[in-house]
């Protein structure tokens, strides 16, 4: 007998009153983030690829930036999304150009990619994320996270 589950946890959430989405490939490659991609283009969204993964076959009205180009278009967007592996998170101020003390200046989550060998029982412990308040667990609480919510 074969069982099936999935998928686990949470995905993105577009705020219904996003303008200008920015979208941050960090992972090895930004397909991950192609949905929401076309999710906000269908809704005349204006939308911004940051990456510097290589890329075809993608929509037209996908804007593509190098991830240099990130510092000066943070203050652009009212909505970032990102996906990055969970070693990247300590380096994600560097790659926004953000000191310690700044903020962002709009909402943002994140798809933090991390090990989920328990297939979602939430029991191990292995997929831990470092959050403000203790741990997030991706295959519970995530993968995708209010970005604020997490100790980046």
């Amino acid at each position: 007998m074969l069982e099936l589950r999935g998928p686990l946890g949470k995905g993105f959430s577009l705020p219904e009153n996003a303008r200008r989405v920015a979208l941050i490939g960090l992972a090895e490659t930004p397909a991950r983030l192609l949905p929401l991609a076309i999710q906000a283009v269908n809704r005349q969204i204006a939308v911004a690829l940051f990456t510097d993964a290589p890329l075809t076959g993608l929509p037209a009205a996908l804007e593509i930036q190098p991830l240099a180009a990130l510092p000066e278009a943070i203050s652009w967007a009212d909505f970032i999304a990102i996906d990055l592996n969970l070693q990247a998170l300590p380096e994600l101020r560097h790659y926004l150009g953000l000191e310690a003390v700044d903020q962002l200046p709009c909402p943002a989550q994140a798809l933090v990619m991390t090990p989920l060998p328990c297939g979602g029982i939430a029991e191990c412990g292995a997929c831990a994320v470092p959050a403000h308040r203790g741990w997030k667990l991706a295959c519970r609480d995530g993968p995708v996270f209010n970005l604020n919510e997490l100790a980046w």
